[in-house]
């Protein structure tokens, strides 16, 4: 033994005495690669080790210097994993060099607590969220905090009354408009908390990398993000919620008055914002008392952080003194005992306290909390975060009283809570992973067996800091996104403009808000008369919505927000007005201004009379709306179809939408306008396409038959349309980084098994600049099955899918790729760029993949069925881009014989992650149970999805023209239902 351990002693001496060595040995062939493979070229073995030998030399050089430099340069044995590594991976060997360098520096620093942490994270925080904030105004709640902030007005129950306080003062900063002002306020809150959450983590350790890297794991969470950018008080509760949590852990480490009187402040603040920080009394309570005896036996000590409590709960007198004065939003009776006591509770939200805190319900909302913290957290972050929180129960077990309570008994409460916002309500949970996370890796950190190593301390806190800045970086694009989102103010400027004086605008609570900012704070149309048209219990929407028509037409002009197709047996036209409608009593025979004239009749039976076109430039992540005028000129005896396409030279579609108006509706001769937005497949190449539109009508036997024009063509044509490359790639579940030589690149492959007649397969790909055109060749067993045209990239780098339908059971799958221009096979290419095979395998599909994309908004990837009675349903949908609009789920089950339906509309994951939420790659599961009729009894069913806006109710299409051609309703499959106790199975 003893010889043993005289010879790995001799080892290290002779490892450290060379290191500069061996490590500028890894270190150069890890450049190397980098370099090499940094362009989209092919190299030769000469190249590549010249490159390598000169980097290696170069490596060695300066390891030496700084080896006379006594630095620790223990980190960089990392750079041999990518170096060694079988193929090229950008992200592996940017995960390697991060790591490496980060451990370097923090290895070679003393860092210090205070400032040199906290006023970073401070500033640097605060930096990106003023980078990323929302532009200016916001639609909903957003927008109503915006308002009162501006008006000091009163918000919607508990009142808010800080916040309203803090974002009026924040209105007089010159910069912006007031919207955006109230909305940096969220980002001044969002970088005060990760300030203390840090100081809080160094009343736990003294380690402050620790509480660096969990300011950075918390400052880029999903959520904690979004409302650092947005006007909303959940920001407020965590900022309370870190702030109690380090006042406590300060009292606990000092023993200081002071400390204690300003967690009473802090508390009565907190309290008056939102009552659900009333809770955090039981976990603080019990942990002060644990430190301090004395606050039993010597009452006289919580003299001072009462009266501060008190004096933080005055706060809420601003609601009965604004409700006196009138203010904007204010309910009228706040200056009542019972009016003031509803409103400050919300006592009209009590029947969803614990509404979910029974046995049977509360397994279905920890498999929500799963879906909501690795929407928050990427998984090996999480993972590091419930290693860190076992650490500190583990070594300080009063801390993880105080920490480990205040998150069950949060995350008990938002979970239990029947609200959509699940996500937002966990916002003082996110605080406490923080905190376990910052304060579990200072416990690791001090450990006499880790801390004899200073480079594995360094590699280890260089490890999670860069889970946390990978982290960040991926959720970037989205909010950069969402900074440059205009949407809400864009689309309430143009109702406002549009709308006819003296008009009643009625509105869904998506619009509310920003049409009255508008109003109320700059002053847009004062003659209009803005009107929020709320739920009415178990009256149908559609039904409430009409009888508001109803009673406010006959006084002037109504706007409408929402058209319901019940409305279609209505006497009522309704005219796009921007993304609202004109009610109409009385038939219009006039066309619009700005309409492009046409004049075409079809089939002697309608005239398309003219478009417009806004637009004639479309991406693959949004939308071209086009607004077409036709008019009768026979009274219609059958239901008629329009549709507006964008086609390709040869007339294959691109893009479609479809209206229907029902026979009998409308007179000849008068002008009516349809509205239709128009996406595209993932899979449209860029390049110059037509936009076409017709009429057709339905025949007999479930086909249609189109409306010929005078020359006998089935279609109009309207205009070119530009479809512009993209530089985004497309998501992919299965990211992959194949380079081929001449600048193509293989990013991604999936498929969808989910058709009867064939899977699809796609292909993501990354097309350098100048880039030639080439053949994708898709090879079997049997040969080429499938092939696909790329053109060739005179321009910048950009992003494109492909997919081709392959034979059902195929496997054994193989890629190419062939050059047009003379058939040349393209090599693959290996580490250092090096040429290597010319046919790569591909992954094999499997049993119930899905790829199935939404709108461009969301992908639908996997349905999950148990047939019944009941039948479970469980789907998967990942989020394409950061999502502006809040869509609707409604799963419908169907007896094929037309004797019953089932239909379940709400909002995804048991209404805990409104799409409101998403952003790009986020993944969020729903699971429904359908029950079947009474006395179904055996029967053949069909299962379908339907998404649309919860608030325009306009249906998200699916972009796979197999199923489009069906309808906006996606199959989910065919099942056969028997009777129960008996056995069933899926079709």
């Amino acid at each position: 033994m003893m010889d043993v351990r005289r010879a790995m002693m001799a080892l290290k001496r002779e490892l450290d005495r060379r290191e500069h060595l061996w490590l500028g040995l890894g270190m150069g062939l890890y450049v190397s690669r980098i370099l090499v493979e940094g362009g989209s070229a092919s190299h030769s073995w000469p190249v590549v080790l010249g490159a390598a030998l000169a980097c290696v030399a170069l490596g060695i050089a300066s390891l030496a210097q700084a080896r006379r430099l006594r630095w620790h340069l223990y980190p960089l044995t990392l750079c041999y994993i990518y170096a060694l590594y079988p193929r090229p991976h950008p992200p592996l060997a940017l995960a390697v060099g991060l790591i490496a360098i980060l451990g370097l520096v923090i290895a070679n620093t003393e860092a210090r607590g205070g400032l040199l942490i906290e006023g970073p994270v401070f500033l640097g925080s605060l930096a990106l969220y003023v980078c990323t904030l929302a532009p200016t105004l916001l639609p909903a709640d957003a927008g109503e905090f915006q308002l009162v902030a501006s008006l000091l007005g009163i918000a919607h129950p508990p009142g808010y009354p800080l916040y309203t306080l803090l974002g009026k003062l924040f209105t007089f900063l010159p910069v912006g408009d007031p919207a955006y002002r109230v909305n940096l306020l969220s980002a001044v809150i969002g970088a005060l908390t990760l300030a203390l959450v840090s100081w809080s983590i160094r009343q736990i350790t003294p380690v402050p990398w620790a509480s660096l890297a969990a300011a950075v794991a918390l400052g880029g969470a999903t959520t904690f993000w979004a409302q650092a950018t947005t006007a909303g008080i959940r920001g407020l509760t965590a900022l309370f919620t870190a702030a109690i949590l380090g006042l406590a852990l300060a009292y606990a480490r000092e023993q200081r008055q002071g400390y204690l009187t300003g967690l009473g402040l802090a508390f009565g603040l907190g309290i008056a914002h939102h009552g659900s920080l009333a809770f955090m009394a039981l976990p603080v309570g019990a942990y002060l008392i644990s430190v301090d005896r004395a606050l039993v036996t010597h009452p006289e000590k919580l003299f001072k952080p009462l009266a501060a409590m008190v004096l933080g709960l005055a706060v809420l007198l601003y609601l009965p003194v604004r409700d006196l004065m009138g203010a904007a939003l204010a309910p009228g009776d706040l200056t009542t005992l019972r009016g003031f006591t509803e409103h400050v509770t919300a006592r009209g939200f009590r029947d969803d306290m614990f509404a979910f805190a029974r046995p049977a319900l509360l397994s279905d909302r920890l498999a929500v909390l799963k879906d909501i913290l690795l929407m928050q957290f990427e998984a090996p972050l999480l993972l590091s975060l419930f290693v860190a929180g076992l650490l500190l129960v583990w070594r300080q077990r009063g801390v993880s009283l105080l920490v480990g309570g205040t998150l069950l008994v949060n995350g008990f409460t938002a979970l239990t809570y029947r609200a959509p916002q699940t996500v937002e309500y966990l916002m003082p949970a996110y605080v406490c992973l923080a905190v376990l996370l910052g304060g579990g890796l200072g416990v690791l950190l001090a450990l006499p067996a880790i801390r004899v190593a200073p480079s594995a301390v360094a590699l280890l806190v260089a490890f999670v800091l860069y889970l946390g800045t990978a982290q960040a970086a991926a959720r970037y694009p989205s909010f950069a996104l969402l900074h440059r989102d205009r949407s809400a103010r864009t689309d309430a400027e143009e109702i406002l403009r549009a709308a006819p004086r003296q008009a009643t605008i009625l509105a869904n609570w998506h619009y509310t808000s920003p049409l009255r900012y508008l109003q109320s704070v700059e002053g847009w149309r004062s003659d209009l008369t803005i009107r929020y048209v709320r739920p009415r219990g178990s009256v149908p929407l559609p039904d409430v919505w009409r009888g508001e028509i109803d009673r406010h037409i006959p006084q002037g002009p109504v706007i409408v927000t929402n058209v319901y197709a019940q409305f279609e047996s209505s006497p009522y036209r309704f005219r796009p007005l921007g993304e609202a409608f004109l009610v109409q009593a009385e038939p219009t025979f006039d066309l619009p201004s700005g309409f492009a004239p046409l004049d075409v009749p079809l089939g002697n039976m309608v005239e398309l009379i003219g478009y417009r076109l806004q637009e004639k430039a479309i991406g693959h992540y949004q939308p071209i709306v086009v607004l077409l005028a036709w008019r009768p000129l026979v009274p219609l005896e059958q239901d008629c179809s329009f549709f507006v396409h964008i086609v390709t030279d040869e007339g294959l579609p691109l893009a479609q939408a479809d209206t229907r108006h029902l026979a009998g509706r409308y007179q000849p001769q008068e002008v009516l306008i349809d509205r239709y937005p128009l996406l595209l497949r993932p899979t449209v190449p860029p390049g110059n396409h037509t936009l076409i539109a017709g009429a057709y009508l339905p025949l007999a036997d479930g086909r249609w038959e189109r409306l010929a024009t005078p020359t006998g063509a089935d279609h109009v044509v309207l205009a070119p349309v530009e479809v512009q490359p993209s530089s985004v790639p497309l998501l992919t579940l299965h990211p992959r980084h194949q380079p081929f030589s001449q600048g193509m690149t293989l990013v991604g492959v999936d498929y969808d098994t989910s058709h009867a007649d064939s899977q699809r397969l796609y292909l993501h790909w990354q097309a350098a600049s100048q880039a030639p055109a080439v053949q994708v060749l898709v090879l079997a067993e049997d040969g080429v099955i499938c092939e696909a045209s790329i053109p060739g990239n005179s321009h910048e780098s950009r992003s494109l899918s492909i997919s081709c339908d392959i034979p059902r059971e195929t496997s054994s799958l193989r890629l190419a790729l062939r050059r047009t221009q003379d058939g040349e096979l393209l090599p693959a290419l290996g580490p250092w760029h090096l040429p290597c095979r010319k046919v790569i395998p591909l992954p094999s599909p499997q049993p119930g993949d899905r790829y199935l994309s939404l709108g461009g908004e969301m992908l639908l990837v996997g349905a999950r069925i148990t047939p019944g009675p009941p039948v479970f349903v469980r789907l998967e949908f990942v989020a394409l881009q950061a999502l502006t609009r809040d869509y609707t789920l409604s799963l419908r089950l169907r007896d094929t014989g037309g004797r019953w339906q089932v239909q379940e509309d709400g909002t995804p994951a048991s209404g805990a992650m409104p799409t409101l939420k998403w952003i790009r790659g986020s993944r969020v599961t729903d699971v429904r149970r359908l029950s079947i009729p009474t006395g179904a009894g055996s029967a053949q069913a069909r299962l379908e999805l339907l998404v649309y806006d919860a608030f325009s109710l306009a249906p998200l299409p699916p972009l796979d023209e197999r199923v489009l051609a069906e309808g906006p309703l996606i199959p989910l499959g065919e099942l056969q239902l028997l009777q129960p106790g008996l056995r069933s199975g899926e079709k």
